[in-house]
Order: structure tokens, then sequence, then C-alpha cells
């Protein structure tokens, strides 16, 4: 799994915390954007690679101010 720690950027207290990140497919190798709800609590869900479509697992953890993705696949 690739670990990335973003900061959190966005509306502030108004709604949503979006940033986004750069990537790299486990499964093809292709960097991609990902679209990250610093707003959220922790939590896992599936994204598809944009490129050859393959399911990635992201591991969301918010920490205060800090916000880290993991993405990697699960075989």
């Amino acid at each position: 799994m690739r670990k990335l720690d973003i900061r959190r950027r966005g509306s502030g207290d108004d709604g949503p915390m979006w940033t986004t990140t750069s990537l790299r497919c486990p499964w093809c190798g292709e960097r991609f954007e990902a679209l990250v709800d610093g707003g959220e609590t922790s939590g896992e869900y599936i994204e598809d690679c944009p490129v050859c479509c393959r399911p990635i697992t992201m591991h969301l953890d918010v920490d205060g101010d800090a916000v880290r993705l993991e993405g990697g696949r699960d075989d």
C-alpha cells in the first residue's frame, strides 16, 4: 500500500474539505488524481482506476487536520 499524508484544504467550516492527491495505480502503475473529503471520518472504500478500471482499496484516516489516504490491491 502506498501511504500519502495530505493536509485539509477547502471551504473551512462551511462544508466539505475537499483536496486532491496523486496516486499510482497498484495494478497498471499509471498516475491518477483522487478526490478526498477531509471532513469525512476514517473509513475504507473501493475506487476503480480511471485507466485500467481495476478496483483499488482506499483506506482513509482522518486525525485532526491530518488526512492520510492509502491505496492498494487486495490479492
